[in-house]
């Protein structure tokens, strides 16, 4: 049996996976946390993080 085909309206149209923070019940977006840092050969290198940002922790990561 072929599969049913969907459009991309259909595909955009469908609800998004939301996780609410429990201590402000806002929605948590996850961002890519990008920080320097030197190495012990004296170039800079860059670590990555995966964070989740809320109402409440908006302003520790955005300083």
């Amino acid at each position: 049996m072929p599969r049913k085909l969907t459009s991309f309206a259909d595909k955009v149209r469908t609800e998004k996976h939301v996780v609410y923070c429990p201590k402000c019940g806002g929605a948590i977006q996850p961002i890519l946390y990008v920080t320097p840092v030197r190495s012990p050969s004296g170039s800079w290198r860059f670590r990555e993080k995966h964070v989740g940002i809320c109402k409440c922790n908006q302003a520790e990561i955005y300083k």
